[in-house]
């Protein structure tokens, strides 16, 4: 099957791969028992970049908080506040707004600790590698 196209190689999923025997994996990946050769790792480094998981920068804190209170539930209670403004029960309006907020607070909260969280799970990961180039095993850490 010689080695992919770059555009496929991302097309190749853990599924595909898991099917296939051992070597129809090396076919398929054009490479061997022995690993690349440096100039070979040289050359789909310079193909591919670095195999490394990028991180994805979010949304900023005040664009997350605000989302709490634009999502279709929440428009809904504005809106039924306003009606209990327009309706001549302003306690009732308040007290919709009230929960809107309450909740909005309350979800946002929630999410920050959680990502908080993720984050700290992510630090206490190592990262260590181990790869098999010129019929040698190259061990990384960092």
């Amino acid at each position: 099957m010689a080695i992919m196209e770059k555009e496929n190689i991302k097309a190749v999923t853990a599924e595909i791969i898991h099917g296939l025997s051992i070597p129809e994996v090396y076919d398929t990946l054009a490479t061997r028992a022995q690993g690349l050769t440096k100039s070979e790792a040289e050359a789909r480094l310079q193909d591919y970049g670095l195999n490394a998981i990028e991180e994805i920068k979010g949304k900023p804190l005040a664009l997350k908080f605000l989302s709490n209170f634009t999502h279709l539930m929440a428009m809904l209670l504005w809106v039924g506040g306003l009606v209990g403004f327009v309706a001549q029960m302003p306690e009732l309006g308040i007290a919709i707004w009230m929960v809107n907020l309450i909740n909005g607070v309350f979800s946002f909260w929630q999410e920050y600790r959680a990502e908080k969280a993720t984050e700290m799970l992510r630090k206490l990961l190592p990262f260590h590698t181990s790869c098999i180039t010129g019929g040698g095993r190259a061990e990384h850490s960092g």
